[in-house]
């Protein structure tokens, strides 16, 4: 065997241990769909007020959160999906008329490959922020922070 088909091989299995860290594959088949009934508030500082008072911001208003989970992961990804599902709780706070569902891409895989066309999730947690007509917001994946949510709302 020459040095370059074993750097090739080396490089090849390094990938498939590397890869799977990302989040586990393992399939089950329990969901969970929550609903709360939040809705984000207008969040503005003093110094923008003026330019953000015009209408075309409420046209994006986040009416409805996906959050997609794994059940059966790493401890690595799980606790990933905790510190994301805590602050997407924290951003909400107070909030209301957001809806959110909630489930797990390996329990409903057909519902994970029906967004995909809205984002592919490529690190667990995704989450989908959507206005009322069902479009697309802001597309979040992996950890996120409560600001970074807040933002979005």
């Amino acid at each position: 065997m020459k040095s370059s088909d074993t750097s090739i091989i080396l490089a090849f299995l390094l990938g498939c241990i590397l890869l799977p860290g990302t989040g586990c594959s393992t399939q089950s088949r329990a969901s969970s769909t929550t609903k709360n009934n939040v809705t984000a508030s207008a969040k503005t500082n003093s110094s923008n007020a003026s330019v953000k008072s015009k209408a075309p911001e409420a046209k994006n208003k986040v009416t409805k959160v996906i959050f997609v989970g794994q059940k059966d992961c790493c401890d690595c990804t799980k606790a990933r999906i905790k510190s994301t599902w805590g602050a997407l709780q924290a951003a909400l706070a107070g909030t209301k008329g957001v809806e959110v569902e909630r489930f797990d891409v390996d329990v409903d895989e057909a519902r994970a490959d029906k967004l995909d066309k809205l984002g592919r999730i490529m690190v667990i947690p995704g989450m989908y922020l959507l206005d009322s007509n069902g479009k697309l917001v802001k597309f979040f994946q992996g950890e996120v922070t409560v600001d970074q949510i807040s933002k979005a709302l």
